[in-house]
C-alpha cells in the first residue's frame, strides 16, 4: 500500500493529491465502522440488569440458595394446658338473715356484730377465727341463738359431731316458735350431723322437722330421698 501511495505522489499536478485524499477518507470511514461494530456487540448481561450488579449465576452456590424463599416449617402443635382451678373456701347453703338491729337490745347488737364477723371468717374458711367471734357473741348475749347455731356449724366442719349436736340443740331451744326459717335451718343442720354419724333414723326425723317448718327446703327434700333406700336395710346388713 505504501508503494501505491508513492506512485500517486509522482503523478503530475493535482490529480495525485486528489487520489491520495480519497484513499485517506475511505480508510478513516472503514476504521470508524469497525470501532462501532465492536462497541455495539451484544452483551451477555440482560438489558434490565444494572451495571456492576451481580446476577444469581455470578453468585456462589451457597449465596444463591439464600435468595430463594424459605419454606415455613410446621411446628408440632402445643397440647392444650388444663385450666387451673381455684380452691374455694368452705361454703354451705346460706342461712336466713340475721334480725335487724332496731329490734335488738344493746347486748344483742354487740353479739350480732360478733356473729357477723364470724360469718365472714367462716365464708373464708378461717374456722378458728370464726369460732372465736361466735364465742365472744355467746359471752355478751348467752341467750342469743344465732351464735350457738354457727358454733354448731364450725364444730361440724371440724369433725366434732357431738359438740356440734350440743350447740344445735341449744339453738333449737332458744329460737322463738314463730322463727320458722331459723328453726328449719337448725333442724336441717342437725339432720346433716346425724347423717354423717350414720344415725339415719335421727337424721330422717330431723329432716322431717325441717320440712314441717319450711316445706320448700330443697336440701331436706334431697336428703330424705337419699336416706330412703339406706333406711330400708338393717344396720348390720349394710354393704361394707
Amino acid at each position: 500500500m505504501v508503494a501505491s501511495i508513492l506512485k500517486i505522489l509522482q503523478m503530475p499536478g493535482w490529480v495525485g493529491w486528489l487520489l491520495l485524499l480519497c484513499i485517506c477518507s475511505v480508510g478513516g470511514n472503514l476504521h470508524a465502522e469497525e470501532g462501532r461494530s465492536q462497541t455495539s456487540a451484544p452483551s451477555s448481561r440482560p438489558s434490565f440488569w444494572p451495571a456492576g450488579a451481580l446476577s444469581e449465576e455470578d453468585l456462589p452456590a451457597e449465596e444463591a440458595q439464600t435468595n430463594t424463599p424459605a419454606v415455613p416449617v410446621e411446628s408440632d402443635p402445643v397440647p392444650p394446658q388444663p385450666l387451673a382451678t381455684e380452691e374455694t373456701p368452705l361454703t354451705t347453703i346460706a342461712p336466713p338473715p340475721l334480725p335487724p338491729p332496731v329490734t335488738s337490745s344493746p347486748q344483742d347488737l354487740v353479739a350480732l356484730r360478733f356473729v357477723g364477723q364470724g360469718k365472714g371468717a367462716l365464708a373464708q374458711g378461717d374456722l378458728d377465727q370464726a369460732r372465736e367471734q361466735f364465742q365472744r357473741a355467746v359471752a355478751v348475749a348467752p341467750l342469743q341463738p344465732y351464735s350457738y347455731y354457727f358454733l354448731g356449724r364450725v364444730a361440724f366442719a371440724l369433725g366434732e359431731h357431738q359438740q356440734a349436736l350440743a350447740f344445735v340443740h341449744k339453738a333449737e331451744l332458744l329460737f322463738a316458735p314463730d322463727d320458722r326459717a331459723w328453726r328449719s335451718e337448725t333442724a336441717g343442720l342437725a339432720g346433716a350431723i346425724y347423717e354423717d354419724l350414720g344415725d339415719y333414723a335421727q337424721a330422717r326425723a330431723a329432716y322431717q322437722r325441717c320440712l314441717q317448718l319450711v316445706p320448700s327446703n330443697l336440701s331436706a327434700l334431697s336428703a330424705l330421698a337419699r336416706l330412703s333406700p339406706e333406711e330400708s336395710l338393717p344396720s348390720d346388713t349394710l354393704p361394707q
